[in-house]
């Protein structure tokens, strides 16, 4: 049995030795770029169903308004007057989007949602070992 770390220092010197591998196992760098690729390009539909289902099922306040305005001018300062302009047309034209429009925004979010996925899928993988497989002496011995 492994022996477990007598004090906090030792116990985060192991969490941080671990964490380290982990990330290098899985490609930390490579996985990060890529969730930061789909995340940058899955933004500006995500933002645009979110502003179109406020206005239309939310009653609008002015307090919302200016919240959605300064994280546009946070996160993307060049095209914040564009971005903000295209959020006034939103809410004044509440029907603006559609069923049609909301499908190919929604549709744009996909590549972001696939990409979260296989990175669960490769962070948390399941190894399987297969004993009889493996072995198939073992399985013919086994099955008499």
């Amino acid at each position: 049995m492994a022996k477990r770390p007598s004090n906090i220092f030792d116990l985060s010197l192991v969490v941080a030795k671990e964490s380290f591998r982990s990330f290098m196992r899985n490609n930390g760098l490579g996985t990060s770029a890529n969730l930061a690729y789909y995340g940058f390009f899955a933004f500006i539909p995500l933002a645009f169903i979110v502003i179109a289902f406020v206005s239309t099922y939310v009653v609008s306040s002015q307090v919302a308004l200016k919240g959605i305005e300064s994280l546009v001018a946070r996160i993307f300062p060049r095209f914040s007057s564009v971005l903000t302009n295209e959020i006034h047309f939103l809410l004044e034209h509440k029907n603006t989007i559609g069923f049609l429009g909301f499908v190919a925004l929604f549709w744009s979010i996909t590549p972001l949602s696939d990409a979260v996925r296989s990175t669960f899928q490769r962070i948390f993988k399941v190894e399987k070992n297969d004993l009889y497989s493996n072995q198939p002496f073992l399985t013919c011995w086994q099955c008499r």
